[in-house]
């Protein structure tokens, strides 16, 4: 599969059910226990649409974004939906549970508190 490339490729097994494809720069692959084909697709359609959505809203290589827009905001204040400042607040909870072992990509790091957030603060990041 080549990078960009949204498909995604079933294989039969004894048993099972494999599918495979690229998504976030990264090979994925879904094992689906049941040997009804139609089931193993649809919900490798599902597994694989819900990545590319999550790839295209948080990429840092794609434009037009979350990503995008709070690197290109210059210092003002950006508003995020409730699914990016979850994820912000998250990972900031993991960096500070893991005493800065878990890292933020560096694209967002900067804007993080140095403090865990209480759940939903980072809805306007000031950058």
């Amino acid at each position: 599969m080549a990078a960009g490339d949204r498909s995604i490729t079933i294989l039969k097994k004894p048993g099972y059910f494999v599918d495979t494809f690229l998504a976030m720069g990264s090979p994925c692959e879904v094992l689906s226990g049941t040997d009804d084909e139609s089931l193993a697709s649809s919900l490798f359609d599902v597994v694989a649409s819900e990545a590319w959505r999550i790839e295209d809203k948080f990429s840092r290589y794609l434009p037009d974004n979350a990503v995008d827009r709070i690197n290109r905001s210059d210092g003002q204040s950006v508003e995020v939906d409730d699914e990016t400042a979850n994820m912000l607040d998250f990972a900031a909870s993991l960096h500070e549970m893991s005493d800065g072992r878990s890292k933020m990509p560096r694209d967002l790091s900067p804007w993080l508190p140095t403090h865990a957030p209480r759940r939903g603060c980072l809805r306007h990041l000031r950058c």
